[in-house]
């Protein structure tokens, strides 16, 4: 009897452990376990000593997640965080481990890539460079920009010598989208090198930014290229007429009011005096500025050319015999 119920209890344990392990098989064939890559995981990093700023470390590391399918199809790469923690770093190359964190419940960090990277840290230094607003975009027409303020005008740059010197200017970046009145915006601030390249924040850092930045947004005139016409005063020598007349430039460009440079056909010249000339000369000549409107120069060069006149031909005289007539 005592076998019998020995065998039973052995056959039982037998069966759970078999009904357990084609659970487990099913389970697994409907939700396996698999693995999923995620490339560019931002590498950032904590605990630096305020006297020391870090020159040169890699911008992401490369992290391999393992888990069931459906924790895995739920995963949102953008939960992954990996640091480096420079808090017992020394000036020159430091070898640290990289830390992932943020991993959901289910999975589990199989690899880092690479799990060590080299830090290079050195001594700070600090610099001060001005703001430079940058514009994407047009204001709306008749309408334009002028000169820009902002709060703070300058920003305070914190970081390796080195890297200091790479810096040629912070930027903002300010967007016309058509406005026709004034703009008042609060915009990220960004360094930049001599090619327009951003510089890393994580390497070089500065303060504020975010920048107050006011665009005042003014009515424009219009413009429009005009002749120019050369005015003449005076006659040239007896015997000498003006060939040719030749102003350079030959247009000007003219800004005012639309309803000023409708009516405005051509810019004169002030008197250019050709009294008495019986040869070639060049001068310059100022223009003659009406109200209400610009012109993108205020003087001409004036070529004038001269050529002498042809004496007319002489026509014969017949000859003639003068003195006392005969006497009839």
């Amino acid at each position: 009897m005592t076998k019998f119920y020995r065998r039973n209890v052995s056959i039982k344990v037998v069966s759970v452990l078999l009904a357990v392990l084609l659970w487990v098989y099913v389970g697994n064939l409907q939700n396996p376990t698999v693995d999923r890559m995620v490339p560019n995981v931002p590498l950032e990093h904590r605990g630096l000593p305020g006297q020391l700023a870090v020159s040169t470390i890699p911008a992401a590391v490369q992290v391999r997640v393992q888990g069931l399918s459906n924790a895995i199809n739920n995963f949102s790469p953008r939960e992954l965080k990996a640091h480096v923690n420079l808090e017992e770093v020394k000036p020159g190359v430091n070898w640290l481990p990289v830390k992932v964190t943020g991993v959901p419940s289910g999975l589990r960090v199989a690899t880092v890539q690479p799990e060590q990277i080299k830090v290079e840290i050195t001594t700070i230094g600090r610099k001060q460079i001005p703001i430079h607003v940058e514009y994407h975009g047009e204001t709306a027409l008749g309408f334009g920009v002028t000169k820009p303020v902002l709060k703070p005008e300058v920003v305070v740059l914190r970081g390796p010598v080195e890297k200091l010197d790479q810096v040629a200017r912070a930027i903002v970046t300010v967007e016309l989208q058509g406005t026709k009145s004034e703009l008042v915006e609060y915009l990220p601030a960004q360094l930049v090198d001599s090619k327009g390249r951003v510089t890393d924040s994580r390497v070089v850092q500065f303060e504020p930014k975010v920048i107050e930045v006011r665009v005042p947004v003014v009515k424009t005139l219009l413009t429009r290229e005009i002749p120019v016409k050369v005015l003449l005063q005076g006659e040239p020598a007896p015997g000498f007429r003006v060939e040719r007349i030749v102003a350079s430039p030959v247009r000007v460009v003219a800004s005012g009011e639309e309803k000023i440079l409708k009516e405005l056909r051509e810019a004169l010249t002030l008197p250019v005096s050709i009294a008495g000339k019986d040869r070639d000369f060049t001068v310059e000549a100022g223009l003659e500025i009406p109200a209400g409107v610009t012109f993108d120069r205020t003087k001409v060069q004036v070529e004038i050319k001269l050529k002498a006149l042809e004496e007319a031909p002489k026509e014969k005289v017949p000859e003639e015999v003068y003195g006392e007539r005969s006497p009839q």
